[in-house]
């Protein structure tokens, strides 16, 4: 393990005696500049993400009368979704093929990324 002052030294990122000075390839990164990078897509992906969606789930419990919004809380399209069977088989096809398309995209992408990281693992050990 080596004296308390090795590893001190070691601790300071300090090179002991004897040995070269290593640099990290890691750059110092402050907690304000790593949420400052990651502040425009958040907000891009609230302006059309999270707000359409918060719409959406409200416009779902109005009702509509005469092709004309009432704004007050009424549980009218939850009933007629699942009350109707041509709704309920509408949303189970859809949920199939969703499942689908990601069991398909999963088993595309699964031999890209072992090779892609067997890549980057033989980069790294140069």
């Amino acid at each position: 393990m080596g004296t308390a002052l090795e590893r001190n030294s070691q601790l300071e990122g300090q090179p002991l005696e004897g040995q070269p000075e290593v640099r990290s390839r890691r750059r110092d990164r402050t907690p304000v500049a790593l949420y400052a990078t990651l502040l425009p897509p958040l907000l891009w992906m609230t302006l059309l993400y999270f707000v359409p969606i918060a719409i959406l789930i409200s416009y779902s419990f109005w009702r509509l009368e005469a092709f004309d919004i009432v704004r007050e809380f009424s549980l009218v399209n939850f009933q007629t979704i699942f009350g109707n069977a041509a709704y309920r088989t509408v949303i189970v096809r859809t949920v199939m093929t969703a499942l689908g398309v990601t069991v398909i995209d999963a088993a595309i992408a699964s031999p890209w990324l072992f090779s892609s990281h067997a890549m980057a693992a033989a980069i790294a050990r140069c």
